[in-house]
């Protein structure tokens, strides 16, 4: 390899050939080993037979990766596409870890939603089934009391949504101080959704030692005699640690709030918080450490604009110390080295709210994404101006941000109108006013447009003019796959449903492309799939809509009202698993029982008796409830069930 190629490239790639299926091709840090088998990892006996017993043979392409690296207390970034088993992974890794003899919590989960927390916990349940583990899921919409009982009880491991988690800990009852391993799962999920500050929040009740003693390291390496303090050292070696600072043996004492308040040092001029405290009493606790009995003294603090609006303090973000003007005796070398730190640890992070943002004239610049989002699936010229053809997204943080607000404009429209068949998209963007940067302090209207178009394919069409066209042509699309099945409602409309391998047919992949948005407005917490891997099964429902004459003449068209994407999951030893992904149901059809008639006929299809069973993968309470409906349906047929068996048996 290149030497003069930068390291974080030097990776090494591999082949894994599974059972002659398919070449799948991974990216793998250097140093990461590969364990094809679960004995090759030296896993506890007690947790090997639970994994034995949860179904696994042998690790799928993730496991063989991670699991060692978290054994090892290492931190891991693990990514892989759905149905991998990257849940079990970060399971099997901390359930090694585990010190099974105490009672305290040593692990913390956190996850985006309720559901994805409670299957975390059920995982690791079902795999620790022999160690006797502890886990319990501390999840909104629960009752506080049992949360409250069961952490008093002892959990060894605690799974759980951000608000839920930070809320046990300000309580008390979530103990923290002996929690050694922090799993994000989604974790890109959980920026997107809006618990940055939560996570935080939770992140600095943790045990700090890690923090300081990286800060530590860094400023030693800057050649600064430092000490270093924090709440998890012995009495005594705290007693050392002060007297050195007293001294003047060491400049400059890294601690947590440990010694926020009580420290009397005289010759402490200068203080630097790192980041800002919870509140405004332990910020001036912290300063107060500097200028003691009328010295000067100078306090810095490291800020983001969230910060700047909860304290109501002037700021100055110089890129250096040069930008900062210092009274004599502070030494402004250290204040440049700890900017330096700073930046190499947060140097990704950009400043995104402007302090203009907080004037009120601009709230009337504020409008909610969701509600100025308008879709229309448009089957004919007629729905163009039929209110009830227009629907609205249930959600929009993963293109708008988490507070799902779109500023810069009054009365802003976004008109987003789809073919119901080839599904080509127009982009209209209206408003009756817009912010002048000039006039506010260089402050921009968000650009809707280019956000939108991160996530919506090209082309768009331009016009409505152009976009009439295009509905009118509409009859020329043709679905692909195979159609499985198929019916008639009351009311008289045909449905049917097509089986796709979209590795089979790129023309079906392009058309999906332009569907697949929609995930991101009415799936909480979806993400997009790769197109390319060949154990999807696509199932979509059209209806089948023969056109009046009087308007496009006599013709017949396939609208898309609905999918459901499938991932084949390999089991061994020549089984499947096969897990949904993506179930979603147009809003304009909802409620008409075609959620449940997809559900069954995906259940039909696999109905082989290579296939152990059929998963979901975070399924929503809404998910939840079609498919108890459907398993008692189907329950109703099974023959036990019938008039003269049930006669028999009363």
């Amino acid at each position: 390899m290149d030497a003069e190629q930068p390291i974080a490239a030097k990776r090494r790639k591999a082949v894994l050939d599974v059972e002659d299926l398919s070449h799948v091709e991974f990216e793998t840090s250097e140093d990461v080993e590969i364990h094809s088998r679960f004995d090759e990892l030296n896993l506890r006996k007690d947790l090997l037979r639970g994994i034995y017993a949860y179904g696994f043979e042998k690790p799928s392409a993730i496991q063989q990766r991670a699991i060692k690296p978290i054994m090892k207390g290492r931190d891991v970034i693990a990514q892989a596409q759905s149905g991998t088993g990257k849940t079990a992974t970060f399971s099997i890794g901390i359930l090694q870890k585990l010190d099974t003899s105490r009672r305290d919590t040593q692990v913390l989960c956190l996850a985006p939603t309720r559901e994805l927390a409670v299957q975390i916990q059920k995982v690791i349940l079902a795999i620790g089934d022999y160690m006797n583990v502890q886990c319990h899921a501390c999840i909104g919409g629960t009752s506080l009391a049992e949360d409250i009982r069961k952490l008093d009880f002892g959990q060894q491991i605690v799974s759980g949504t951000p608000g839920r988690v930070i809320d046990m800990i300000r309580r008390k009852s979530l103990e923290v101080r002996n929690i050694k391993m922090l799993v994000f799962d989604e974790a890109d999920e959980m920026l997107n959704q809006g618990f940055k500050e939560q996570i935080y929040d939770i992140y600095r009740h943790l045990p700090p030692n890690t923090q300081v003693d990286w800060l530590t390291e860094k400023m030693r390496e800057a050649n600064f005699t430092v000490s270093s303090m924090h709440g998890d050292m012995p009495q005594k070696e705290r007693d050392a640690i002060m007297k050195e600072f007293r001294s003047g043996a060491t400049r400059v004492l890294i601690t947590t709030d440990v010694w926020a308040r009580g420290l009397d040092v005289q010759q402490v001029s200068l203080v630097i918080n790192y980041d800002l405290p919870n509140n405004r009493e332990l910020y001036i606790h912290r300063i107060g450490r500097s200028g003691r009995f009328g010295r000067k003294g100078v306090a810095i603090n490291f800020v983001k604009n969230d910060d700047i609006h909860a304290f109501d303090m002037p700021v100055s973000l110089p890129s250096s110390s040069s930008g900062l003007s210092l009274p004599p005796g502070v030494d402004g070398s250290l204040v440049k080295a700890t900017l330096a730190m700073m930046s190499e640890q947060d140097g990704s992070e950009e400043h995104q709210d402007h302090p203009m943002l907080s004037h009120p004239k601009l709230k009337h610049y504020v409008a909610d994404s969701n509600e100025s989002m308008e879709f229309k699936l448009v089957r004919s010229l007629k729905d163009l101006d039929d209110p009830e053809a227009c629907f609205h997204p249930e959600m929009s943080h993963q293109i708008f941000g988490e507070q799902e607000k779109i500023f810069g404009y009054q009365d802003l429209k976004i008109r987003l109108y789809y073919t119901a068949c080839g599904f080509q998209p127009f982009l209209d963007v209206s408003f009756t006013s817009k912010v002048d940067p000039a006039q506010w302090d260089g402050v921009e209207p968000d650009s809707v447009t280019t956000k939108l178009l991160e996530f919506i394919p090209e082309p768009i069409i331009p016009n409505l003019c152009d976009f009439r066209a295009a509905v009118e042509n509409d009859s020329n699309f043709q679905p692909a796959g195979t159609q499985i099945a198929a019916k008639r409602n009351s009311d008289g409309d045909q449905f049917v449903i097509h089986v796709s391998n979209p590795t089979d047919d790129p023309s079906y992949i392009s058309w999906y492309k332009r569907v697949q948005p929609f995930i991101l407005w009415f799936i909480d917490g979806a993400n997009y799939i790769d197109l390319d891997d060949p154990n999807w099964r696509f199932f979509t429902i059209y209806e089948k809509i023969s056109m009046s004459s009087t308007e496009t003449g006599s013709d017949r068209r396939f609208a898309c009202v609905g999918f459901a994407n499938v991932y084949l999951y390999y089991a061994y030893p020549e089984h499947q698993r096969p897990r949904i992904s993506q179930f979603l149901v147009f809003p304009r059809h909802q409620k008409k029982g075609l959620g449940s008639w997809l559900l069954n006929t995906i259940h039909k299809y696999f109905h082989q008796d290579k296939v152990i069973d059929i998963a979901v993968e975070d399924p929503s309470d809404d998910f939840i409830s079609l498919r108890d409906f459907v398993d008692c349906c189907n329950c109703l047929k099974l023959p036990i069930f019938q008039v003269k068996v049930t006669s028999k048996v009363a």
